[in-house]
This record gives structure tokens, C-alpha cells and sequence, in this order.
């Protein structure tokens, strides 16, 4: 079982984000993956639109928080490096020429959050739940959310775009 799965059907590729045991909380190959699907999709005359889920009764947990003590210690370098592969993510949803929609089926939090913000429209089922959770664990944590919520209020969409009406 890989950490995404990919169908494309009518024009409209499915990304299911596919780790139901973990709320679908990113795993290094699950952001590898999501970023090298939407690069090549971006591109692909057949694709119309992009349509993100999550696998099981969760979109996206963020940051798999469990994992992290367990990876290899690294120095300040390369965590830039890393945090700044992972915040190409959003820029790369934010630019692609495609229609890219999130399906949220239950929680979308931290970075979970920030991927559905980064899309174009988002559509929340009655489980969705939505919530920062960097605080929680020491990160001052972004994937763009902090961006995409500024740009919001600048454009008068704010609370109209995130309300739960």
C-alpha cells in the first residue's frame, strides 16, 4: 500500500492521501509523492481538475507528530532544506493551471489545514473539522495557511471563505 494513491477518470484526477491508520498525517513519501502528482498533473493536457482526499474517516492529520523523534537528527541546513521542500507543496497548489479541489472528509488540522487552504475550493462533508495544531506540539508550524489566510482578509474573503455556513 503506498502513502498516496491516484486515479484519473473523465479528466479529473483523484489524490487520496492513504494513510487511514494515521488520519492520513504526511509521511516524508506521502509529500514526495503529492508533490511530484501535482507537478506532472499541472502539466497534463488530459487533466481538467485535482481532486484531494483522504483515505478513511480523516482528510489529513498534518504531520505525522509520532514519527518525528524517530527520524534522523539533522542539522540546521538541512532542516531549511527540508521545511523549504515542504512548503513548495502549497506554492505549487497555489500556481498549477488546474482546478484543484479538497474533499474533506473529517479532520484537516496543522498541515492538513494549510493543503486545504492551498486549494481552490474546498468541499467538507458533515465530519469534516478543521484546526490549527502547532501550538500543541512546539511548532510555530505554516504550509502556507499562515499566507492563505492573510491574503484572504486583504481580499475581503475571510470569514466569509472559512465560515461554517
Amino acid at each position: 500500500m503506498t502513502d498516496l494513491s491516484e486515479t484519473t477518470e473523465d479528466g479529473i484526477a483523484w489524490l487520496t492521501l492513504n494513510r487511514p491508520d494515521r488520519l492520513n498525517a504526511f509521511s516524508p513519501a506521502m509529500l514526495l509523492a503529492l508533490g511530484e502528482a501535482l507537478q506532472r498533473l499541472g502539466g497534463d493536457a488530459s487533466v481538467g481538475a485535482v481532486v484531494i482526499t483522504g483515505a478513511g474517516r480523516g482528510f489529513c492529520a498534518g504531520g505525522d507528530v509520532k514519527t518525528m523523534p524517530a527520524r534522523s537528527p539533522q542539522g540546521f541546513e538541512e532542516r531549511v532544506e527540508g521545511l523549504r521542500r515542504m512548503h513548495q507543496l502549497p506554492v505549487v497548489l497555489r500556481t498549477m493551471p488546474k482546478v484543484v479541489i479538497a474533499m474533506v472528509n473529517g479532520p484537516a488540522v496543522g498541515a492538513g489545514l494549510g493543503l486545504a487552504m492551498a486549494c481552490d475550493l474546498r468541499i467538507a462533508g458533515h465530519s469534516a473539522r478543521f484546526g490549527t495544531g502547532f501550538a500543541g506540539v512546539g511548532y510555530s508550524g505554516d504550509f502556507g495557511g499562515s499566507w492563505t489566510l492573510n491574503t484572504a482578509r486583504r481580499h475581503g474573503e475571510g470569514a466569509r471563505a472559512l465560515s461554517p455556513r
